[in-house]
């Protein structure tokens, strides 16, 4: 039989123990809420990491390219006339290495990405120089290009990894102009002057290769290989800055003077064709 004594403390244990067996199944609740939390937390972040999301897409590359040496050449019919038509710009190349830069923008579904791009190339420029009873001259090309392309890539994904091959295939449209810088020194003068091309619109097209490489969930490291062909055609002649004075101090052999046209010849861009490295980067909304 219980005391009045030991009343008390029976009591107390009682509801001590009925307050553990109560909160318990709380307890275990927590435990198991918290482990199904941390489960979702590690998957997202593991997803985030090897992340190559679909979506919306910008871009920013630059690009060293290399093709052969290309001239302007003379059309038919021939003007055989000393100056007509320039005799001496044929003579300068205006095609070989080229340094480029772009912009993309694109849209990423699966395993395929559709972009439309715009670029810029310059060419290194070719010069020749003589030593005449005239004095002496310099000629200097610059061919500059800007291209428009819409392009379907297909990005090779390997699980588990941030490194992706892709392929790709691009169609467009190229503007192309030619630059001739012209310099006469006779007498310890010398007098400079500038003769223009451009073969305007044509039509390019483009193949590329490469490895994308994930930084992270937003940014992704392009290499890439792209050739590059861009066509040919007449070049129209597009002006020329101080001719007179040039023509004037080189005895009249007319170095800058597109008259020639008039007489039906023309000078003919040739077809481009290049290969080129370049460095990218893309930031995925």
């Amino acid at each position: 039989m219980l005391t009045k004594s030991h009343r008390p403390k029976l009591i107390w244990l009682t509801l001590l123990v009925a307050s553990s067996l109560g909160t318990l199944p709380i307890y275990a609740a927590d435990i198991t809420n918290f482990d199904e939390s941390y489960s979702k937390i590690d998957v997202a972040d593991q997803a985030n990491q090897n992340c190559l999301c679909d979506g919306i897409y910008l871009g920013l590359s630059v690009g060293y390219a290399q093709s052969d040496l290309g001239y302007l050449t003379k059309g038919l019919p021939v003007v055989a006339n000393l100056g007509q038509l320039n005799e001496l710009v044929p003579t300068v190349a205006m095609r070989g290495q080229q340094y480029t830069i772009g912009v993309n923008a694109g849209y990423k579904f699966g395993a395929l990405r559709a972009e439309v791009s715009a670029e810029y190339r310059r060419h290194a420029g070719g010069t020749i120089s003589d030593t005449t009873e005239l004095g002496s001259y310099m000629m200097t090309s610059k061919t500059e290009q800007y291209a428009g392309l819409m392009s379907l890539y297909y990005d090779m994904e390997i699980p588990d990894t941030q490194i992706t091959p892709y392929l790709g295939l691009g169609a467009g449209l190229a503007y192309t102009k030619t630059n001739y810088a012209v310099t006469h020194t006779d007498g310890g003068v010398t007098t400079n002057g500038n003769i223009r091309y451009a073969l305007g619109t044509s039509p390019a097209s483009a193949a590329m290769a490469g490895i994308a490489v994930q930084l992270t969930d937003k940014f992704t490291l392009d290499f890439g290989y792209k050739f590059m062909g861009i066509g040919g055609g007449n070049a129209k002649y597009a002006g020329a800055d101080n001719a007179a004075a040039i023509n004037a101090a080189s005895g009249g052999v007319l170095m800058v003077n597109p008259t020639g046209f008039a007489a039906g010849e023309s000078l003919i861009y040739p077809d481009f064709a290049s290969h080129e490295v370049k460095l990218g980067m893309r930031y995925s909304f």
